[in-house]
């Protein structure tokens, strides 16, 4: 890619790009699902990127807010979370065979991605025997982990809502 500059710019460039999208996200898709979906996404992979970073398994000399930060706050905070609940939003009411056709076309390319990046720039570097399998697995497991807690979230919200229907109706046929 060049230099730490130009990084620097592809990193801002991917800033405002998910920016972007999280307006459209707001309005398309249900917001508490949403915000669910990113709170625990981006808890999660803070955790594991500060595991792995503590760990000298990964690190990732150029990024933003280095004198804050060492851990790679771009994809932990934003960009793996909007492609994780996009995932989850595309294989709603997908079966199992479905799930896994979506899940390698989420995983993949990030898993590509991050494979020239390691190999072409300064954006991640892989230690201790870290290679593409475990990227690869491990952001499988972080989205199905992810449409797993939202999908319990739904059947909660279901749950309660058909809950406030049949008290409702007790009401109205005690009214009577």
């Amino acid at each position: 890619m060049g230099s730490r500059e130009n990084e620097k710019r592809f990193l801002f460039g991917l800033l405002f790009l998910t920016t972007g999208l999280l307006p459209v996200m707001l309005k398309k898709y249900p917001r508490k699902e949403l915000l669910i979906a990113f709170i625990l996404d981006a808890l999660t992979n803070t955790l594991l990127d500060h595991l792995l970073i503590k760990g000298k398994i990964l690190s990732y000399p150029t990024r933003l807010l280095p004198r804050f930060f060492r851990i790679h706050i771009l994809f932990d905070l934003f960009i793996f979370p909007a492609a994780t609940f996009m995932f989850t939003q595309a294989t709603k009411t997908d079966k199992k065979h479905m799930i896994a056709a979506k899940l390698l076309l989420f995983t993949v390319p990030f898993t590509l991605f991050e494979c020239w990046a390691e190999r072409y720039t300064r954006l991640i570097k892989w230690h201790k025997g870290w290679g593409w399998y475990y990227t690869f697995l491990s952001l499988s497991a972080k989205s199905l982990l992810s449409r797993f807690l939202v999908g319990l979230w739904r059947r909660y919200e279901k749950l309660k809502a058909s809950k406030r229907i049949d008290s409702s109706e007790a009401n109205s046929l005690q009214a009577r």
